[in-house]
């Protein structure tokens, strides 16, 4: 790996040397450990914070909910929704958060105070238009191109739930603290993933 290289700090304490020539959008991350939160030391400065070239999942410094009773479950996408790359972030009701699709194809669920609870894990070193959609069959797929220019599939649940008579619509929510899920019309849990970070 060549340079250019890059010392970062993103303001959720996590230090890292990262390869190319924008470091909020780096081809190689070389090295990363985690600090101080920028919240616990003498930080005045005023202006908008750069994008962090990390996506941080840290210890949590607030809770967004303080038990599972007061848990409802957070729709992330309806039946037929999709997310492209080239939308604002999509703020989520029922939680201070919000579902990104990025234009390196990471599909990721960002909840304040938390950072990345959730993502699909796929991250291109080159961007793209990409969007994520849920299918009608109950499938979560993240694409390489648009809605209306499909390219390829680059990530997916994999689980067509038509086929094993578990009949939509589908719905992607947060359904538990600490869970991701694909439910139906009769809450039959299609498809399930820890999250990175319990809510509570």
């Amino acid at each position: 790996i060549t340079g250019p290289f890059h010392l970062v700090l993103n303001k959720d304490g996590i230090i890292a040397v990262v390869c190319g020539d924008d470091p909020a959008f780096p081809d190689h991350f070389i090295w990363q450990e985690r600090t101080a939160p920028l919240g616990r030391l003498a930080y005045n400065d005023q202006r908008e914070p750069a994008t962090s070239p990390v996506d941080p999942t840290p210890e949590a410094p607030q809770v967004p909910i303080h038990s599972p009773e007061q848990f409802d479950p957070i729709v992330i996408l309806e039946y037929g929704d999709e997310i492209t790359s080239g939308e604002s972030d999509r703020r989520l009701r029922g939680i201070q958060g919000f579902v990104k699709q990025g234009n390196d194809g990471l599909l990721a669920i960002h909840v304040d105070g938390l950072g990345v609870v959730w993502s699909n894990r796929f991250k291109s070193p080159r961007t793209a238009d990409y969007y994520s959609r849920l299918q009608k069959d109950g499938n979560l797929l993240t694409r390489l191109g648009t809605p209306e220019l499909k390219v390829k599939t680059v990530w997916k649940t994999g689980w067509d739930a038509e086929s094993e008579g578990m009949g939509g619509p589908y719905t992607l929510l947060l359904n538990s603290p600490r869970t991701i899920a694909v439910v139906n019309k009769n809450e039959n849990v299609i498809w399930e993933e820890d999250l990175f970070a319990s809510l509570l």
